[in-house]
């Protein structure tokens, strides 16, 4: 497989890049992997299409963990912090701008904190807080590189999904962004904690899709209670969870499983609700791979043609039924 199996012409206007006015106004893309079908729904519908089946999504919650910073000269820098390596000291993706005033001190936080910045590998920065900062006070939120603005405080509220409870992720996993507690109440909900980084995601290169699986971190994941047969899950966050959990047998731990073709043996998911994905994405490989490349490319497609909204704001994709695979056995550790 390529990057080239995985594309298909995308306007840009189909990007969303700030939320609906209402939670639960979505359009819903329905494919049906065993019949190899595709409709048009809405979100309000999906209790009807999943009637009966054990349904799990990811509760992680976003850090708040853009920072800016300043110093005397009134200069600012703003970079994204993605891995605590001990007190004090995170690790960054930073800018050229970091990259030139490294080591420069001192540098201030919005609460006057003063920092050390060094580079350390290309985009990173090392640094080293004078305390520990309160990040839920002069924190920020990231936005996914794919909408071109700043994130606000404010859209804390509207960026992650409501049910989000369990601090730990840097990008939100937005596919049940559009489930409320009324449609949620309808279903047989479980929920599962991965704390994503910003390595989760990326956009496909030009080499063989099954060389890039080095590129995906470790990701935590906790599942209380984990499924015994099963499942379908919201989220491709939650199918990773899910997915490490069926072949290690830990219901705790670290993973850095990359889905994709047709070969890989899904354990536990035969279903899945997602965002509309834009094209290329290392996402896209996790669908295709459940529910059939060219029936999925070809539903994206369709959607392009029937103007539906895109990205981590936008409609909705529901896969069903995938085909059939060997029963679940939990491991035996």
């Amino acid at each position: 497989m390529s990057v080239a199996d995985y594309s298909f012409s995308f306007p840009t206007e189909l990007a969303m890049t700030g939320p609906c006015p209402i939670r639960g106004d979505a359009r819903m893309i329905v494919v049906d992997a065993l019949k190899e079908t595709v409709e048009h729904s809405h979100i309000r519908e999906l209790p009807d299409r999943i009637k009966g089946r054990e349904v799990w999504a990811n509760n992680t919650k976003l850090l708040h963990w853009r920072i800016q910073m300043t110093r005397d000269t009134g200069q600012k820098v703003e970079f994204d912090l993605v891995k605590k390596v001990e007190d004090r000291v995170y690790e960054a993706i930073g800018s050229g701008a970091i990259v030139l005033f490294e080591n420069v001190r001192p540098w201030y936080t919005e609460d006057g904190i003063t920092a050390s910045l060094t580079h350390t590998r290309k985009q990173r920065v090392r640094v080293e807080f004078e305390r520990e900062p309160d990040f839920d006070k002069i924190g920020n939120l990231s936005l996914t590189p794919q909408i071109k603005r700043p994130g606000t405080k404010e859209e804390f509220m509207t960026y992650e999904s409501s049910y989000a409870s369990i601090p730990g992720s840097l990008i939100p996993p937005c596919a049940g962004w559009h489930l409320t507690e009324e449609t949620r109440s309808k279903l047989d909900w479980h929920e599962l904690s991965l704390h994503t980084s910003w390595d989760g995601f990326w956009t496909l290169e030009n080499i063989p899709v099954s060389d890039q699986a080095g590129r995906m971190s470790q990701e935590s994941y906790t599942i209380p209670n984990p499924p015994k047969g099963k499942v379908f899950a919201v989220g491709t966050t939650t199918v990773k969870a899910l997915e490490s959990y069926a072949r290690s047998g830990n219901s705790e731990g670290l993973s850095n499983l990359f889905i994709h073709g047709a070969d890989f043996d899904f354990k536990l998911v035969d279903g899945m609700l997602t965002t509309m994905h834009f094209p290329a994405m290392s996402v896209m490989t996790m669908v295709c791979a459940l529910g059939g490349l060219e029936l999925v490319i070809d539903a994206h497609r369709e959607a392009v043609e029937k103007r539906y909204r895109f990205g981590d704001y936008g409609d909705c994709f529901l896969l069903l039924n995938s085909k059939p695979r060997i029963d679940f056995h939990p491991p035996v550790l």
